[in-house]
């Protein structure tokens, strides 16, 4: 595996070479052992989980050489076996300075870096795209992020709406009222007569079929009305769910596209 290397300097622990990436970050073993004071990297590295171990071409003084880099949880395996006392003051540093600032920054080009670049240009190349694709997907993340708390902004005082207009203790709301909290540009009577041609509604009545009272989205609310000199009359309203709110929000919503695109077309 080749990759980037950092180096990050300490005047207390010395120095520690990193590799991978800013999501996930690696650590030289045999830095660790020595600044943890644990004399055999290869038990050292037998105690640790091998899915977070990899082989990592590595530029030193020497050359190029393939060195063991292990995860970030591998990191804590290895502080924890480290009887030195400095070894929490260790874990302080890389938690509170070296893991963050890879966060951050991403790769970047150390002395160490610099040199193998020189005497190697074909690493130096291979760097700089993997600079470059480090950037591209931080890009991305940062886009999706800002994508997200947009949507989010603009779901919020929809659903707080929704929350205020429909009552807690039975959650429905009547065809009107559902006309208005959607915005639509025409009342209860133009709403049912829509509902009844999509099949949604029964097409002599304005009432909805079993099926999708069932799913949810409607419910039936019987009242009866008293009548001095005529029988008692039976007055069933249509009441509209907060699912079937969401639900008539997105068939009407492809309805007034599909319109559009038709006038368009």
């Amino acid at each position: 595996m080749e990759t980037n290397i950092q180096l990050f300097s300490n005047p207390v622990f010395g120095e520690i070479r990193t590799a991978g990436t800013s999501e996930k970050p690696l650590f030289c073993l045999a830095d660790l052992c020595k600044v943890l004071g644990l004399s055999n990297p290869s038990d050292v590295k037998s105690r640790l989980n091998e899915k977070g171990l990899c082989i990592t071409d590595t530029p030193t003084t020497s050359g190029i050489q393939q060195m063991i880099f292990i995860d970030e949880p591998n990191l804590y395996k290895c502080i924890f076996q480290s009887r030195k006392p400095d070894a929490e003051s260790f874990q302080n540093w890389v938690t509170s300075e070296v893991i963050p600032s890879i966060r951050k920054h991403g790769a970047y080009a150390t002395p160490i870096t610099i040199e193998a670049v020189i005497s190697d240009p074909e690493f130096g190349i291979k760097l700089l795209s993997t600079l470059k694709e480090e950037r591209i997907q931080r890009e991305i993340i940062e886009r999706q992020k800002i994508e997200l708390e947009r949507r989010n902004s603009v779901m919020l005082p929809k659903v707080k709406f929704f929350d205020t207009v429909i009552e807690p203790a039975n959650e429905c709301i009547d065809i009107g009222q559902a006309a208005k909290i959607l915005k639509l540009p025409y009342g209860r009577n133009t709403l049912f007569r829509i509902l009844r041609e999509k099949g949604i509604f029964f097409k002599n009545k304005n009432e909805p079929k079993q099926e999708y009272i069932e799913r949810g989205y409607f419910k039936l609310y019987e009242k009866t009305i008293p009548r001095s000199s005529h029988p008692a009359l039976m007055v069933i309203t249509v009441l509209v769910t907060q699912k079937g709110l969401l639900f008539l929000s997105k068939l009407l919503k492809t309805e007034i596209e599909e319109k559009a695109m038709a006038v368009f077309q």
